[in-house]
């Protein structure tokens, strides 16, 4: 089972990710899928940290883990019901978008492989 907890601490974004997952019983293979969205927001979010839209970068990454963390520096608000679009019209900083899209990439996971990811960002909302 893959795990991917977000967490928020005033300014301060913290992802975990932890587990495997595998092939699934029809092929999928549910690890490159969670690798590729969370080496992709990671790759995104350098670029942010280049732009000084976000400060103090911090990852690792290794099989069956990865974590980030960082810091915003642009005005924003994540809400879990708000959609990309909304978000850019709204303000919303550009990291909490590229957070909402890794997000939504793990839920469409979660729901087409709910025995092989969990997603939570509970504490976030």
């Amino acid at each position: 089972m893959i795990n991917a907890k977000l967490r928020k601490v005033g300014d301060r974004y913290s992802l975990n990710i932890t587990g495997h997952a595998g092939k699934t019983s029809d092929g999928g293979d549910v690890c490159s899928a969670a690798s590729a969205l969370l080496c992709t927001l990671l790759d995104n979010l350098a670029a942010l940290e280049d732009d000084r839209k976000i400060e103090n970068l911090y990852s690792t990454l290794s099989s069956g883990s990865g974590y980030l963390e960082f810091d915003v520096t642009e005005g924003g608000c994540f809400d879990g019901d708000t959609t990309v679009c909304d978000s850019i019209a709204l303000g919303i900083s550009e990291s909490e978008i590229l957070l909402f899209a890794f997000l939504r990439g793990f839920e469409l996971l979660s729901d087409k492989y709910p025995e092989n990811v969990s997603v939570d960002y509970s504490d976030v909302l």
